[in-house]
């Protein structure tokens, strides 16, 4: 089987000669864990260890863009492009 070397790539900036040891503190909500919260300590700090993940913004954001006069910047608007750029198995036609 190939070896994905991006993996290791990913792995290897989670380290603690890369990263500061940031963590969380325990959360009754999510069972008393506590999650590893990794800032860079590399040139383009923590951009450079954020594996080229992204997450959607904040509807509300999206639609007052909308309110304060950028058509077609409304959550509704954008939604069908950030579905369309996933892996979304449930996706809606």
């Amino acid at each position: 089987m190939d070896k994905i070397y991006l993996l290791d790539i990913i792995r290897q900036c989670t380290t603690l000669k890369l990263t500061g040891a940031f963590t969380q503190k325990k959360d009754e909500t999510m069972n008393n864990r506590s999650i590893r919260y990794p800032r860079g300590k590399t040139l383009g700090g923590s951009s450079s260890i954020n594996g080229l993940l992204w997450i959607r913004g904040q509807s509300n954001d999206y639609d007052n863009w909308r309110q304060q006069g950028n058509n077609g910047w409304g959550w509704d608007d954008v939604l069908p492009y950030f579905v369309k750029s996933e892996n979304n198995k449930n996706r809606k036609k």
